[in-house]
């Protein structure tokens, strides 16, 4: 029995494969895809297994297999996709400060920070931020994907897309429900990647909403929110300390 992958190309070397005794498969040109590759995977091997049956059920079974391959692949794609950021060090405590030296306050009752320029005396009203650590195979190599919370609260900065602005929240979270953060759901909202840019500088990119970073307006008294790390009236770049 054998089973011929034509091609339209001319010129182009052909592969002979023995799979067993009684099948034998000829390739007349390397795959172009990784559907293609999954089909000839797929098929010889369930040739194998189906000797006995009638040339119509061959034949039928062979014209399944390339939807069978792209299911698989498409489920393989999605794998890929996924991206699972597991919690590896225990919390440390930071203050934030941009560029233009304002820091971050929360007011009372309000679920909101704000950047503003703290004197003297008044320099105690800043918020301390609570920052955890995660690992992940698919993060960038140059980053360090994180979570912010305000010390001594559950009080997380997550984030959310709105009509295709991407918008920062203080969210209430429990530690335990972050421990292992999976992008195939939604908390990976709560999420930043962590890139030093300089000498105690550093940027704050959204997990889920890439190229959107924490960022300061330039104006005094406005709210923390993401921007584009291009926007010429927002600062993204943080003293942490």
């Amino acid at each position: 029995m054998s089973y011929f992958c034509p091609t339209s190309a001319q010129g182009l070397h052909e592969e002979q494969s023995d799979i067993s005794p009684r099948i034998n498969m000829v390739v007349s040109q390397r795959p172009k895809s990784m559907r293609h590759l999954a089909t000839l995977i797929l098929v010889p091997s369930r040739m194998k297994k189906i000797l006995h049956v009638t040339d119509e059920q061959l034949c039928s079974m062979i014209m399944d297999s390339p939807v069978e391959a792209s299911k698989e692949l498409q489920d393989l794609t999605k794998c890929e996709k996924r991206s699972r950021f597991q919690r590896v060090s225990s919390a440390r405590q930071c203050t934030l400060c941009d560029t233009s030296q304002k820091d971050l306050v929360k007011p009372a009752e309000d679920l909101k920070l704000l950047a503003i320029t703290l004197k003297g005396g008044s320099r105690y009203q800043k918020v301390n931020f609570k920052v955890f650590e995660y690992i992940s195979r698919h993060q960038p190599v140059d980053t360090q994907a994180v979570t912010l919370s305000i010390t001594n609260s559950n009080w997380y900065i997550s984030c959310s897309m709105e009509e295709d602005e991407a918008a920062l929240h203080l969210e209430s979270c429990s530690e335990e429900d972050l421990k292992v953060v999976s992008t195939d759901g939604n908390m990976d909202r709560f999420l930043f990647y962590k890139r030093n840019t300089g000498i105690s500088m550093t940027t704050f990119e959204s997990v889920k909403y890439s190229g959107w970073f924490i960022g300061t307006c330039d104006v005094e008294n406005q709210p923390l929110g993401l921007h584009k790390e291009d926007s010429n009236s927002h600062c993204t770049t943080f003293t942490a300390l």
